[in-house]
């Protein structure tokens, strides 16, 4: 059981955060975005989502709260997922210099012949960089947390390899580091472009198994 859990860890430290910057230029209390992403880290995925921004007036803060669904794109189905929600929030800015706070529950889903996994994890991240209204350019530092997987084994794992195998929820002290760089650029205040390239690392600063980079194209519509 222990050896289906570490597949499934491996299996969520390669899908990503899936997430490109879907924010381009500075926040504003009001605004709303829907966003769509093609990724590769490692495979080709596509993300839907969902950004509106509000005021927080006791701190002179805007908050920018976001939901998306990711999936694979040759597989195009929702057996393989994963959900997030978030928030963001500038720390620190100067007329050009922003540290953005990004913190994001996230939800991922997989299911083949050997079983179905499910994996709750909790991301941190900050972003510092230049901002201006049209465009801006930043780097990233992520840290997300394998909270808690379910391991549900199929007929097939129960018939061929192991009768007696026991579904349920196991803890997890796995996780990932993501380290990047991004930049956005909106066209006639409506329409923008993200592109975000970056690498990951394991909690003890090696290199994961597989691919241990990811790209991201975002395209974003200001409502």
């Amino acid at each position: 059981m222990k050896k289906l859990a570490s597949i499934f860890l491996i299996v969520c430290i390669h899908s990503g955060s899936f997430e490109a910057q879907e924010i381009i230029g500075t926040m504003k209390p009001g605004e709303q975005y829907v966003y769509s992403n093609f990724n590769f880290d490692p495979t080709f995925a596509v993300t839907f989502g969902y950004v509106r921004c509000f005021e927080l007036k006791m701190i002179e803060r805007s908050l920018c709260i976001s939901g998306d669904l990711t999936f694979p794109i040759f597989l195009m189905d929702f057996q393989h997922y994963r959900i997030s929600l978030g928030t963001r929030l500038p720390l620190f800015n100067t007329r050009r210099w922003n540290i953005v706070n990004r913190l994001r529950i996230l939800n991922k889903g997989t299911n083949n012949d050997i079983y179905q996994g499910n994996l709750l994890s909790l991301e941190e991240g900050f972003l510092l960089g230049y901002f201006l209204d049209q465009w801006y350019m930043a780097g990233e530092l992520g840290y997300e947390k394998f909270l808690l997987i379910h391991i549900r084994h199929s007929s097939w794992y129960r018939k061929n390899v192991y009768a007696g195998a026991k579904d349920g929820w196991y803890s997890s002290t796995g996780g990932k580091f993501t380290f990047g760089l991004q930049g956005g650029y909106t066209f006639n205040d409506l329409i923008g472009v993200v592109l975000r390239l970056g690498i990951y690392k394991t909690e003890a600063f090696n290199d994961p198994v597989g691919v241990p980079f990811f790209a991201n194209l975002g395209i974003v519509y200001h409502l």
